[in-house]
């Protein structure tokens, strides 16, 4: 049975002193590259794990004071509500009191999850806004749904759920997809007007791409060559080769030849001496498919926060690392504990007309913000 090592895939200069030369440009971009995919699959490895716990902890000790808050919110709006009906206030402060009843309605019935809550809620912001909630609501998604459309070029049906983070991430994906579509149909239809050179160069191109491909399906190749456990007649190796098979595939259908030189490397395929002499011609082959899989693995990292950005609420341009997640849900959970305390507070001063008065008096109504449509395009991917 050949023993599995745990050498690092990267070329190396040759030990003979004779022969010490440096490494080529194209030996030092593979081992560039090989340090990027490592990278960025560290990366990714942080956020998987993170992510699952920041969510446990969320729901085990963050969503509980949360919602403890919003009822200590929604009984401030019963408050503030029977106090309209009871006292008399002058019109700046029925404006004000109208303002904040109305708003502290809409952000309540928007986390509610209480039917009977909810339907008081609506009751109360439509007694005091003078409006329909439901028909208003029905025509900010409508414009909410038209300005999506326009960011991302496309008509957005009625089964499209904009309150989720994946239906947004496939939006994206669906508009990255279109831009490519887009360009291949510009490229093709100037296929016509392309010049002699143009033509030979895109050729090149076609042949280059078909080496690269080749390159990779080689590897496969001896890797399945050497692994194929239907010729191995002794049960345990034929066990062992199997799950290496498996790897085989799953890496060969990512395209990951970083994991198919490891897999080589693990069952002594190739060693150190045959990576230091890999030919020009393949490195370039195998540099331009390592590019590819930096990209692909940046690609599914981003799109792995962006949806957790979407999920907590977090904005684009906070600075955010896998390893912050845990310490920021602290903040948090101090936060909201420190939030209670004071609308505990709040709601004994309420009981008294003076202190609401004093309080209207504070009050300052600022004009809400416009939606702002350049929010997604502050991810990348």
């Amino acid at each position: 049975m050949k023993k599995s090592t745990s050498s690092i895939v990267q070329v190396t200069p040759l030990a003979e002193p004779a022969k010490q030369t440096g490494l080529s440009r194209a030996q030092k971009s593979f081992n560039k590259l090989i340090k990027e995919i490592e990278t960025e699959r560290a990366k990714f490895k942080l956020w998987q794990e993170a992510i699952p716990q920041y969510q446990t902890q969320y729901a085990e000790q963050l969503q509980p004071l949360q919602v403890e808050f919003d009822q200590a919110r929604i009984t401030m709006l019963r408050l503030l509500d029977q106090a309209f009906e009871q006292y008399k206030f002058t019109k700046p402060e029925t404006k004000k009191l109208t303002h904040i009843i109305c708003d502290l309605a809409e952000e309540l019935i928007a986390v509610s999850d209480d039917t009977d809550d909810t339907d008081e809620l609506k009751a109360i912001y439509n007694k005091h806004s003078g409006k329909d909630f439901d028909t208003e609501m029905a025509e900010e998604d409508a414009d909410f749904k038209a300005i999506m459309g326009e960011i991302l070029g496309m008509e957005l049906g009625d089964d499209v759920d904009l309150d989720s983070p994946a239906d947004i991430a496939k939006l994206m994906q669906a508009k990255a997809q279109q831009s490519r579509d887009d360009q291949e149909r510009q490229t093709q239809q100037a296929q016509r007007k392309k010049s002699k050179k143009t033509l030979m160069k895109e050729a090149q191109l076609q042949e280059e791409q078909k080496n690269i491909t080749l390159s990779l399906r080689e590897v496969y190749r001896k890797l399945v060559s050497s692994l194929h456990p239907d010729r191995e007649p002794d049960a345990a190796e034929r066990k062992r080769k199997t799950e290496l098979m498996q790897r085989v595939n799953v890496a060969y259908e990512k395209q990951d030849l970083l994991g198919l030189l490891e897999l080589q490397l693990e069952i002594e395929q190739i060693d150190q001496n045959m990576l230091n002499t890999l030919s020009e011609d393949r490195l370039k082959y195998f540099n331009k498919i390592l590019t590819e899989q930096v990209n692909e693995l940046k690609y599914e990292t981003n799109e792995l926060e962006f949806i957790f950005r979407m999920q907590a609420n977090i904005p684009p341009h906070v600075s955010l690392k896998p390893g912050e997640l845990m310490r920021m849900l602290e903040q948090f959970i101090r936060d909201a504990r420190a939030d209670i305390d004071a609308i505990e507070a709040d709601l004994v001063e309420l009981q008294e007309l003076n202190q609401i008065k004093a309080m209207l008096k504070q009050v300052k109504i600022t004009k809400r913000p416009d939606y702002d449509d350049n929010f997604l395009d502050d991810f990348h991917f």
